[in-house]
């Protein structure tokens, strides 16, 4: 389910994890943090590739994001089982 919540990301934000490098205030941050730092503010859809432009509903990619950071999540008990994520 973890790697699940990483491909939507990778796929939302066209942006690989494992060669993802955002400074902020000099620290690193992988794909997975960075997501969860824009949810927190309120700002999901900055993860968004801009290439797709307009092309895509906010609340569609606002849902598949939230599904990607329910899978994410640090303690895999709080995670959601793949049955369950499939009938999101």
């Amino acid at each position: 389910v973890y790697s699940f919540g990483v491909m939507i990301l990778e796929i939302i934000s066209a942006k690989e994890n494992s060669s993802f490098y955002h400074i902020d205030d000099s620290s690193t941050n992988n794909l997975v943090t960075h997501a969860w730092r824009l949810w927190r503010n309120g700002s999901p859809l900055e993860l968004v590739d801009p290439t797709i432009g307009e092309s895509y509903q906010n609340n569609e990619a606002t849902r598949c994001i939230h599904i990607a950071l329910l899978g994410v999540q640090e303690n895999p008990a709080d995670r959601p089982t793949l049955p369950a994520i499939i009938l999101m």
